[in-house]
């Protein structure tokens, strides 16, 4: 995932949370992702230093990320299909889909494997630490995993599609 804020940096209760993954649009994940960006609680550079872990080996690429409670996340857009494990914790997560389709908030609070799409952005909020964990096939092994495997939007993913540099 890309972009990380504390939800405890902001007066937001658990079930506002809740409600407000449910009401996100399209354009609501272009702008949470930007209010991030341009905040001065952007956590993700610490986040990644202190709760990211990565590896890989023989064409695969596996991420670890401990998202703590209170967080809002956002992901990237993957290239291909993949596989996420919640190995615990308590998340719930929304998607966005490429062709503009909006999945249900889901709220995962057990050990779960999902199928990760190609096209899909994500929203989080963790309710508790979570320890999630995506596995990826890399079709590079001179290039970064992160761009290998991803793009940081849709328009970026719909762009790729299309052939558009």
């Amino acid at each position: 995932m890309s972009q990380v804020i504390e939800a405890s940096s902001f007066p937001v209760i658990d079930m506002k949370a809740v409600s407000l993954m449910s009401s996100l649009c399209h354009d609501s994940v272009d702008m949470i992702e930007s209010a991030i960006l341009k905040s001065d609680i952007n956590c993700v550079d610490s986040m990644n230093e202190k709760f990211l872990n990565d590896h890989s080996c023989n064409g695969l690429y596996a991420r670890a990320l401990m998202i703590k409670k209170g967080t809002f996340l956002t992901g990237r857009v993957h290239k291909n299909d993949y596989i996420d494990i919640c190995v615990y914790g308590d998340i719930t997560v929304k998607s966005f889909l490429f062709d503009g389709t909006i999945e249900d908030s889901e709220r995962i609070t057990s050990f779960k494997f999902l199928n990760g799409k190609k096209g899909r952005k994500r929203v989080g909020f963790a309710h508790e630490d979570t320890l999630w964990l995506t596995v990826d096939h890399l079709s590079c092994s001179d290039c970064s995993p992160e761009d290998d495997i991803s793009v940081p939007n849709l328009k970026d993913y719909n762009r790729m599609i299309e052939g558009i540099e």
